[in-house]
C-alpha cells in the first residue's frame, strides 16, 4: 500500500469513476470567493485533492469485513 490519498482512511471518493475526492481529515475550513452576484462569500469546505496525492497525515485506510 502506498501513501496516497486513494488509500488513506480520511479520504472520500467522489464516485467510482472519478479521481477525484476531499480529504476529511479536519474539519471543514472557511473559504473566501465570489458568489454569483459577483459579492464576496464564505463557505465551508474540505480540501480536494486526486486519489494519487499524498501529505505527512496519512493513515492507511482499514477495510472491516461485515458479519452475516
Amino acid at each position: 500500500m502506498q501513501m496516497k490519498c486513494e488509500d488513506c482512511r480520511f479520504w472520500d471518493q467522489d464516485n467510482k469513476i472519478s479521481s477525484l475526492g476531499v480529504c476529511r481529515r479536519h474539519a471543514p475550513r472557511a473559504s473566501i470567493g465570489e458568489s454569483v452576484r459577483g459579492e464576496k462569500a464564505t463557505d465551508a469546505i474540505w480540501p480536494r485533492t486526486t486519489g494519487d496525492q499524498w501529505c505527512g497525515e496519512w493513515i492507511a485506510k482499514i477495510e472491516i469485513e461485515k458479519e452475516e
